[in-house]
């Protein structure tokens, strides 16, 4: 990551300016370096939807009612100043998975991918996020072996249950039984090591983000070894919609009743001790 500052710093130190991604709904740039190779995309945090500064005009309102501002200003080396920002650095592709449909993409990615969404609770997981990259020659796009790269991750790790956003649960390969290796991938995952990795790499991640890891991970090995394909867990981790009303997901409602259980094993503890 240092060698990505710098390779932006000596870019822009000769003149090679950023510019703004024009799609989404957020403020991003994309960086060069000095041979104009594309090497970093950057996002303040203040421009995000819904954010004061954010450029597109999703600012204090809802995402349903944007007021668009005019004009969309340039970059401007006179009005540089410090910002929180997400630096991501650029990944060579061909296209993402939003560009065509998705049933020609391989199965065992899609179920790789998926089930880090699921350990992480991505919110946020969509086509758009996914790129391809073509691995051969093929006549078409379609007809080539890929790769899928998962990105933009920064509505992961939450500190409390929210509805995920899995895309591929409504993708066929998702409702593709798990392979033996990937049973056995699942089987081997170890939530408590992970969270003493997480801590000495992360010092500053939040005890409650860890916790649904550790949540999220268990609710998938059970989840797999009861049977279940990855579009029947991320369905169970989904919020369903009835009578335009939000209900818990089954998680959710798992959850509710263990602390439930929990309160009433600590009050029967409490009057015996009475």
């Amino acid at each position: 990551m240092k060698e990505l500052v710098k390779d932006i710093i000596k870019g822009i130190t000769n003149g090679v300016d950023p510019k703004r991604r024009y799609w989404g709904m957020g403020g991003a740039y994309y960086f060069w370096d000095i041979w104009g190779q594309h090497v970093a995309i950057i996002k303040p945090t203040d421009e995000e939807p819904c954010a004061p500064n954010n450029p597109k005009g999703f600012v204090g309102t809802t995402l349903g009612r944007p007021s668009l501002k005019r004009s969309i200003l340039g970059w401007d080396r006179s009005q540089a100043h410090s910002k929180i920002a997400l630096l991501q650095q650029f990944i060579p592709h061909d296209y993402d998975a939003s560009d065509h449909g998705t049933s020609s993409l391989p199965i065992s990615s899609i179920h790789r991918i998926g089930i880090l969404d699921i350990r992480i609770f991505n919110t946020d997981r969509h086509g758009g996020n996914l790129l391809v990259r073509n691995l051969d020659n093929g006549s078409s796009r379609f007809e080539a072996q890929t790769k899928l790269i998962p990105i933009d991750h920064g509505l992961c790790l939450l500190e409390s249950l929210e509805d995920p956003y899995f895309e591929w649960i409504h993708w066929p390969q998702g409702s593709i039984p798990f392979s033996e290796e990937e049973l056995e991938y699942i089987k081997d995952l170890d939530p408590i090591k992970d969270v003493e990795m997480l801590r000495m790499e992360l010092p500053t991640i939040h005890e409650a983000s860890l916790r649904v890891l550790v949540l999220s991970t268990i609710f998938l090995k059970e989840a797999a070894t009861s049977g279940h394909c990855l579009s029947e867990i991320g369905d169970m981790m989904s919020r369903q919609f009835t009578k335009k009303e939000e209900e818990p997901s089954v998680l959710e409602v798992m959850c509710m009743e263990a602390r439930n259980w929990v309160k009433e094993i600590e009050l029967l503890f409490t009057r015996n001790k009475l």
